[in-house]
């Protein structure tokens, strides 16, 4: 049991970073439309 409880927590642990890594791409990409709409 102990085991699985690690897999599953490893597990959310990847979706999180997965999630954080989309929303950083969303806002790097939102930040250079940004910058290229000012000149």
């Amino acid at each position: 049991m102990a085991l699985r409880q690690k897999n599953h927590l490893v597990l959310m642990g990847l979706i999180l970073k997965n999630n954080l890594l989309k929303q950083g791409v969303k806002t790097l990409s939102k930040a250079r439309h940004g910058n290229e709409s000012e000149k």
